[in-house]
């Protein structure tokens, strides 16, 4: 573009520059509207830092940020009234909502309650569907290891036969005991399964 290169800073202002470059050429219509967003973002971080300044004066112990911005549009409101705050004037419904402002504390503080026991028992739903869950891998588990242990015993049985070695079907019979207990211990799982579930559905109401 000539005009870039024709620009003077001592004697142009660059937002009027760019404006009269682009404002009026479709082919830049997108280019402008970055460039207007450039043009208004702030040089210095002064008004950040006096923001910060101000939080630190009204932030107190245990405050939230509720109350925080409170106190923040307050400060504001009374800052670009631009007279003595005794001066301000004070409609009858401010007086009528600061009156009903412990009210609505107490509303809130209700809801608070209410929203944390909300959650606690959303934590302890979450608890009892990984117990449940837990169990059923169990059982899956437990019935895998007790198939393969008789599938085990089966196939020392066949060899012992065709082997005729006694040593064989000891060892058999060894793993058909352990089979057993497998067994014994995949119905006490399902029992504590099963009650586990119903727990969870009267969490879930």
């Amino acid at each position: 573009m000539n005009e870039c290169s024709n620009f003077d800073p001592r004697s142009q202002r660059l937002d009027s520059f760019f404006a009269g470059v682009l404002h009026d050429n479709d082919s830049f219509a997108t280019l402008w509207k970055v460039v207007k967003m450039v043009l208004v973002l702030s040089h210095g971080q002064a008004d950040v830092e006096r923001g910060f300044s101000v939080n630190k004066d009204v932030v107190a112990f245990n405050m939230d940020a509720d109350t925080i911005c409170a106190y923040r549009k307050v400060y504001d409101a009374v800052k670009q009234m631009q007279c003595d705050v005794h001066e301000i004037f004070i409609a009858k419904e401010m007086l009528k909502s600061c009156k009903a402002s412990h009210q609505r504390y107490l509303v809130h503080v209700e809801k608070q309650k209410q929203k944390k026991k909300a959650n606690e028992m959303d934590e302890k739903t979450k608890q009892q569907q990984l117990e449940v869950a837990e169990f059923k891998n169990k059982l899956v588990r437990l019935e895998a290891d007790s198939d393969r242990l008789l599938a085990k015993a089966d196939r020392l049985c066949e060899e012992a036969e065709a082997k005729n070695k006694i040593s064989l079907l000891t060892e058999a019979n060894a793993l058909r005991a352990k089979s057993k207990l497998k067994r014994k211990e995949l119905e006490k799982t399902k029992e504590e399964a099963e009650a586990a579930e119903k727990k969870l559905k009267l969490m879930k109401g």
